[in-house]
């Protein structure tokens, strides 16, 4: 994500796909607060994937020289490359923020986002950005959640360590689990 070789914090931001039809106001004002934040903040290099949707006006107007936003990435070869995710706490999205070792700001929306969002903070492998669903959201937010998750690396590492041995324990027992349903069939 990147543009340079000076080092900066790279964050990587998703708010998945269903959003759009529902929440889109609430997105364009949580990549608004991020935008600004990259601005305000300088060293940051971000990345923001709309899950399919048209880059716009509205999106041409997000990026600057430390903001990329583009339609689709591919959100595994991004979450290598990320210091942090923004994220909605998509299932799909959580787990490969976990595998990938990435801290995570969380934006939940809708449904089991906001239970998904709490579970990674107990854990210790998010940090919440506002409190309540769908609160109303700054770039001072993002900001001081970036400076918890720095404050908090080592230890934020060392449960995305933890999460990741347990993700590989579960998908090493599959096989085992889809032989029982069969023959439960």
């Amino acid at each position: 994500p990147c543009t340079d070789s000076s080092p900066s914090l790279r964050v990587y931001c998703s708010l998945g796909t269903v959003v759009w039809r529902y929440y889109a106001d609430y997105a364009w004002a949580v990549l608004e607060a991020l935008a600004l934040a990259a601005q305000q903040r300088g060293d940051m290099q971000v990345v923001i994937g709309l899950g399919g949707q048209p880059v716009d006006s509205r999106c041409r107007r997000l990026q600057g020289e430390n903001v990329r936003v583009e339609s689709y990435v591919d959100q595994w070869r991004l979450l290598q490359a990320s210091d942090v995710f923004l994220t909605h706490h998509g299932l799909y999205s959580s787990h490969e923020a976990i595998y990938h070792g990435v801290p995570m700001l969380s934006s939940p929306f809708f449904s089991d986002q906001p239970g998904l969002a709490q579970r990674c903070q107990a854990f210790g492998l998010a940090v919440p950005l506002v409190d309540g669903v769908r609160a109303a959201l700054t770039a001072t937010h993002i900001l001081d959640a970036l400076d918890l998750v720095a404050s908090q690396r080592d230890a934020m590492t060392a449960r995305l360590d933890l999460a990741r041995q347990w993700e590989l324990e579960v998908m090493a027992a599959r096989p085992d689990v889809i032989a029982r349903i069969i023959a439960l069939a």
